[in-house]
């Protein structure tokens, strides 16, 4: 669980997964994130015409990493793919020049990608 603030920020509650190779001094791992995404927006980030209602959806992170091992703690570098969804349901009145008003429903789906580089220190 974090918060994730790419674009518009959202609680990922995902399950990690991590595989090391021991190499001799170093290592080298694959990791895999998968689980929900949960928006939680700041009010500048919600929509000019009003706010919404928002849907959770998919939270993945996945990549490879190099650990370099010091004498107790190791640098981390690592690589990879990040992708979070989640849809937003907008209701709002049209009022076209004094006519009659009508209700619009709009429905948005936000997919948000990336390429994520990381640089760490395990203690």
């Amino acid at each position: 669980m974090g918060i994730d603030g790419y674009r518009f920020r959202s609680i990922p509650l995902f399950l990690h997964l991590r595989k090391e190779f021991n190499l001799k001094s170093n290592a080298i791992f694959i990791y895999n994130d998968i689980g929900m995404n949960y928006p939680w927006l700041k009010t500048e980030q919600k929509s000019f015409w009003g706010a919404g209602d928002y849907d959770h959806g998919i939270y993945y992170d996945g990549g490879v990493g190099y650990k370099i091992f010091l004498k107790r703690h190791a640098v981390v570098f690592g690589g990879g793919f990040s992708l979070k969804e989640f849809t937003e349901h907008r209701a709002s009145t049209f009022c076209p020049f004094n006519g009659p008003c009508y209700e619009q429903a709009d429905e948005y789906f936000y997919s948000l990608k990336r390429i994520t580089l990381k640089l760490g220190v395990q203690l």
